[in-house]
C-alpha cells in the first residue's frame, strides 16, 4: 500500500470537520494528552490541511466543551465521509471488546443526525464486524479484496464504497488496531464518551511505533513495523495508551514485544484442527493476550484474551513463524511447552450441505423472502430450492453474500450464519423484491473470511396476477332466451288508487 494522504479525494473543509469530529468526540469531557496531539498532527500533515484548518483540527481536541462539534457535523451531512466517521465511531466503541449501551445510543442519534438511516448503520456495524475477520495481506493492507466483495451490499444500501476505503480512521485501521487492543491493558484507556484517564484515540492510537500509512498499517496488522518514512517521528514513540504499553512503547521502528516487568510475548500458530491455517495467538506467560483469525467458535471461546492458557489446547498449538522478537526466532521456552503433537480422538465428521429455499413464483412488487441453512440432509425440490456441498467438520461463522440481479434486497446482501459443531444451523432470512414480472437467478456465495466455502444458486419467476374476469368468455355460450313482456294489468287494477279522506261505509252505494 502506498503512503497516498487521507481523505485526498474530498474538499479542505470536508477534511477538517472529519478530523475535527474525531478529536472531539475521542475526547469528549476532557482536553487531549500530549501523545493524542502528537498524533492528530500526524493526521494533519497526512490529510494536507495546512495552516489554519489545521490548527482547528488541533484547537477540536483542546475543547472540553466540545462547541465546534455540530458545525463539523452540518459539514458532513452533506458530505460520504459521514459514513466512514460513523464507522471510525463503531470502530472506536468496539476497541475494548464491548458495545456499551450508551455509546450504542449516541452513535445512533449521530447517524440519524447525519441522515444515516437505521439498515444502513446496522450495515456499517456488519462492515466493521467483517473487516476483522478478514486475514492480513501484506499486498492488499487496505483491504481492497474485502471492499470489492462486499460492494455491492454497500451499494444497495446507498453507501459509497470509496468513502470507507479513503479514510484511514474508517474501517481498516481502527479495526487493526482494536485487534491487537483486544486483550491489551485496559488502564489508561478511557471509554468512547467518558474518555478520561487516556481516553479513546490515546488508548487506540498512543504508542504506535511504525513510520508511514502503509508500514503503520502493516505493523499493527502483522505484528511488525519499520520503515523511515517521513512520519516516523510523528507516528513512533508516542507515549502512554494500551499500545504502547502492551508493545513496548518506543522510537520509529520495531520495537521488542515484551516489556521489561512483564513475561515475554510468545506468538503461536494454532493447528491440529479444521481451518488453522495461518491463525495466531499471541500469549503473555499464562495469559491469552490476543487472537486472531482462529474460526472454531468453541476453540475461539477458549481463547478469550485475558484468559488462561487451557491446557486442553496445548496440543493443538506449535510455536509460529513469528517468535518473540518478530523475526520468527524460535524459543525454547515456546518449543518446551509445545512440543506435544498428539490429538484428542473425535467424533465422525457429519456430511452437511448448504440449503437455499425460496418460492418458485411471486407477484410483482409484494417482498418475497429467501432462507439459507447448514442442514445434514437436503432434498431440492424445483427451481427455488438448491443444495451444494458443505465443507467437512466445518464449525465458526459463514459470511453469506446474495447476489440478485434485477431485483431489489430489502435486506442487507450480506448476513452472517453461525454454524454448530454438529446438526444443522439456524435459518438465516433475505428478504427481496421483483418490481416487474421475469425470471430472475439469485445466486448465494459463502465464505468465511476471505477463504470460498460454497455457492449456490436458485431461480424465482416473477408473474402479474391474472383478473379473474380475464378467464371468462366475453360472450355466453348460448343465446339467452327472450323474456316474455309482462302481462297488463286488470283496467280497473290499473285505475285503482289508494283512498283520500275518510273511507266510505262498505254498505254505501254510489
Amino acid at each position: 500500500m502506498d503512503d497516498t494522504r487521507l481523505l485526498e479525494s474530498y474538499s479542505a473543509e470536508e477534511k477538517m470537520a472529519y478530523l475535527s469530529a474525531i478529536a472531539s468526540l475521542a475526547t469528549a469531557d476532557r482536553q487531549a494528552s500530549a501523545a493524542e496531539t502528537e498524533f492528530l498532527q500526524a493526521l494533519v500533515h497526512l490529510a494536507g490541511l495546512e495552516g489554519e484548518a489545521g490548527q482547528q483540527v488541533l484547537a477540536a481536541a483542546q475543547d472540553a466543551t466540545n462547541q465546534s462539534i455540530q458545525r463539523d457535523l452540518d459539514v458532513l451531512k452533506t458530505s460520504d465521509l459521514r459514513f466512514p466517521l460513523v464507522a471510525d465511531l463503531i470502530s472506536f466503541a468496539r476497541a475494548d471488546g464491548e458495545y456499551a449501551d450508551g455509546e450504542e445510543a449516541m452513535i445512533g442519534k449521530m447517524a440519524q443526525y447525519l441522515g444515516i438511516s437505521q439498515q444502513q448503520k446496522q450495515t456499517l456495524e456488519t462492515v466493521v464486524d467483517q473487516a476483522a475477520t478478514v486475514p492480513h495481506d501484506p499486498q492488499d493492507l487496505a483491504k481492497r479484496g474485502f471492499f470489492d466483495r462486499i460492494g455491492d451490499m454497500l451499494s444497495s444500501m446507498g453507501i459509497p464504497k470509496s468513502a470507507l476505503m479513503t479514510g484511514m480512521l474508517g474501517v481498516v485501521a481502527p479495526v487493526a488496531i482494536s485487534r491487537v487492543m483486544s486483550g491489551g491493558n485496559n488502564q489508561g484507556r478511557g471509554s468512547l464518551l467518558g474518555g478520561r484517564g487516556g481516553g479513546s484515540l490515546g488508548g487506540l492510537l498512543g504508542g504506535a511505533a511504525y513510520s508511514g500509512l502503509g508500514s503503520m498499517l502493516g505493523g499493527m496488522l502483522g505484528g511488525t513495523g519499520g520503515g523511515n518514512g517521513v512520519q516516523g517521528s510523528m507516528l513512533g514513540g508516542l507515549p502512554g495508551g494500551s499500545l504502547g504499553g502492551s508493545m513496548g512503547g518506543g522510537g520509529g521502528g520495531p520495537q521488542p514485544v515484551h516489556a521489561t516487568d512483564e513475561p515475554r510475548l510468545m506468538a503461536y500458530d494454532v493447528r491440529g484442527l479444521s481451518d488453522r491455517s495461518g491463525s495466531t495467538v499471541l500469549v503473555r506467560g499464562e495469559k491469552i493476550f490476543h487472537s486472531e483469525f482462529v474460526k472454531n467458535a468453541p476453540l475461539l471461546d477458549l481463547l478469550k484474551a485475558g484468559s488462561s492458557v487451557p491446557a486442553s489446547i496445548w496440543d493443538e498449538i506449535h510455536h509460529g513463524v513469528r517468535g518473540p522478537d518478530g523475526n520468527g526466532n524460535q524459543s525454547s521456552e515456546g518449543s518446551e511447552a509445545l512440543d506435544s503433537t498428539q490429538t484428542t480422538a473425535s467424533e465422525p465428521e457429519e456430511n452437511r450441505q448448504l440449503l437455499v429455499e425460496t418460492q418458485e413464483q411471486v407477484r410483482p412488487t409484494e417482498p418475497f423472502a429467501l432462507t439459507v441453512q447448514v442442514v445434514t440432509e437436503a432434498l431440492a425440490a424445483g427451481p427455488g430450492a438448491g443444495v451444494a456441498a458443505f465443507p467437512a467438520g466445518f464449525v465458526g461463522q459463514v459470511d453469506l453474500d446474495v447476489k440478485a440481479p434485477g431485483l431489489h434486497l430489502m435486506s442487507p446482501s450480506f448476513q452472517q450464519l453461525d454454524v454448530p459443531a454438529r446438526g444443522d444451523s439456524d435459518r438465516v432470512r433475505f428478504l427481496l423484491r421483483a418490481a416487474v414480472a421475469g425470471t430472475y437467478r439469485i445466486r448465494v456465495d459463502a465464505w468465511n473470511g476471505a477463504a470460498y466455502l460454497t455457492s449456490v444458486e436458485v431461480i424465482v419467476k416473477a408473474e402479474a396476477a391474472q383478473a379473474e374476469t380475464s378467464a371468462l368468455p366475453l360472450l355466453p355460450p348460448h343465446s339467452p332466451q327472450p323474456v316474455a313482456e309482462p302481462l297488463p294489468l286488470p283496467a280497473r287494477a290499473r285505475r285503482a288508487r289508494p283512498w283520500v279522506g275518510v273511507p266510505r261505509s262498505p254498505t254505501s252505494t254510489r
